[in-house]
């Protein structure tokens, strides 16, 4: 089995778990990028990314018997500034999925990494209504308005697949937020 096959049947297993127990996910950053622009994972990415609202974390919290028996799990709890629960990171042979609670505020959406004092901020409008992208045979969930929030996350040349050793500067892109202005929604 290729490294690219064993990441398909991670995201499947845990996809199995999300889709029982009802609770909506999408691919996300580097597996959204690979799997909408070319259909498939892009090299070089050493995860699997999936955004879940934060809304559902209490239902994500109650399938994690079932997703300890896919791999190591370990939440993402951000600190400084006060803790608060950013997500979850199911771990199998040396790959992960990143499953990362996307904050609501006012009409946004907040993804938040404990390494930045930074956050990104979005429309709602991605996330309200999911859509189908079919990858393998496979229909998987992706935000709306996906070209327009592609250029959001990776800037005007997502298309262009990067040289080896390129990468994005995410810190460069206009929708950038101090964390501080958002603590509140984080708890």
């Amino acid at each position: 089995m290729t490294l690219f096959e064993e990441y398909f049947q991670l995201l499947m297993e845990v996809k199995q778990v999300l889709n029982k127990a009802e609770i909506p996910f999408w691919l996300d950053f580097g597996t959204l990028l690979g799997f909408y622009r070319q259909g498939e994972f892009l090299k070089n990415d050493p995860d699997i990314d999936l955004g879940v609202k934060r809304e559902d974390q209490e239902k994500l919290m109650a399938v994690l018997p079932e997703l300890k028996k896919i791999g190591k799990v370990e939440a993402r709890v951000e600190k400084g500034n006060g803790h608060y629960l950013a997500g979850y990171k199911i771990h199998r042979n040396n790959f992960w999925i990143d499953i990362a609670f996307y904050f609501k505020h006012e009409d946004k959406r907040i993804w938040t990494v404990s390494q930045w004092e930074q956050v990104m901020v979005f429309d709602e409008k991605y996330f309200n209504e999911l859509q189908d992208l079919e990858v393998k045979g496979i229909v998987f969930q992706i935000p709306n308005h996906i070209e327009e929030l592609m250029i959001l996350k990776y800037g005007e040349d997502w298309k262009r697949p990067f040289e080896e050793g390129e990468e994005y500067d995410l810190h460069l892109r206009p929708n950038i937020d101090n964390k501080q202005n958002y603590l509140e929604c984080l708890k």
